[in-house]
């Protein structure tokens, strides 16, 4: 595992602590969509032209904890159902094999406005692991971190609604020259991810 790697695991853990201070807990069960696209991929094959991900079903949680006015503390899992596409140069399409992005991320995420609104946005940023697997291929971890926004509701003291939409990006460490870089290298650098999810905000 590289040290970056390393490094997004021990801050993915570090979102469990928080001080003695902390005043709320949230626990928001999530659902949504993620899409990745496309990228060239001439300079390996000519007769492909583009290879990418499916945009597929997300679904995970996060937990969060107060730390200071407005901030939080949190600790996410979302896991991406998605599959291998092709495009020829000659226009047609196809999938090579089904695939699974399962992301551990750990972040700080801060609300905006006066806490007397009923709709506040917010901001947040994270880091992590991404956990690469696909049926009969062996799996592969790498390093991977996002920023991103939403909405929250208010509600009442126990429930409340959020609305967040995430960038993610995942280095793959691939190279446009490496014949080899598949099946998760994508003979490129990064992958990046559009993330849109829902939940309902359980405080304790």
């Amino acid at each position: 595992m590289s040290a970056r790697a390393a490094v997004a695991g021990a801050l993915a853990l570090a979102a469990l602590a928080a001080p003695a201070r902390a005043q709320q807990v949230e626990i928001v069960p999530l659902v949504g969509l993620g899409y990745t696209g496309g990228h060239d991929f001439d300079p390996v094959a000519p007769e492909v032209q583009q290879v990418g991900l499916a945009g597929g079903l997300s679904w995970g949680g996060r937990v969060g904890v107060s730390v200071f006015r407005d901030a939080q503390l949190e600790l996410s899992w979302v896991q991406h159902q998605s599959a291998v596409e092709l495009r020829s140069s000659s226009g047609g399409e196809g999938e090579l094999f089904d695939m699974t992005i399962g992301q551990l991320h750990g972040g700080l995420a801060y609300q905006l406005g006066k806490s007397t609104w009923a709709v506040r946005p917010f901001v947040v940023g994270s880091a992590g692991l991404a956990f690469l697997g696909a049926p009969g291929l062996e799996g592969d971890t790498r390093f991977a971190w996002a920023l991103g926004g939403g909405l929250k509701t208010r509600g009442d003291r126990r429930l409340g609604f959020e609305l967040r939409f995430r960038y993610k990006f995942t280095d793959l460490g691939g190279e446009p020259s490496d014949p080899g870089c598949l099946p998760f290298g994508f003979c490129t650098g990064t992958m990046g991810q559009t993330e849109l999810m829902a939940g309902l905000a359980i405080r304790l």
